[in-house]
């Protein structure tokens, strides 16, 4: 499954690059890189978090998703 990350910047913002990170569920979001790009691709079977940096002209913001489970089919 691909997830798409979109971004909207306000007028004044300008939008350097998104950064992403896959976080498994108990793991702590220290030991992950952060990648480039606007989209990643998750496994089935993944269950854990997803964290969004986006890098302005002003500083980042880090935005980090709800847990959720990517399910394989049976």
């Amino acid at each position: 499954m691909k997830i798409s990350i979109k971004a909207t910047p306000q007028s004044f913002t300008r939008i350097k690059n998104v950064q992403y990170k896959l976080v498994k569920k108990g793991k702590s979001s220290a030991k992950y890189r952060w990648k480039t790009g606007k989209k990643v691709k998750v496994k089935k079977g993944f269950k854990g978090r997803l964290y969004i940096k986006y890098n302005t002209t002003s500083g980042s913001t880090i935005v980090k998703t709800k847990g959720f489970v990517i399910k394989r089919k049976k």
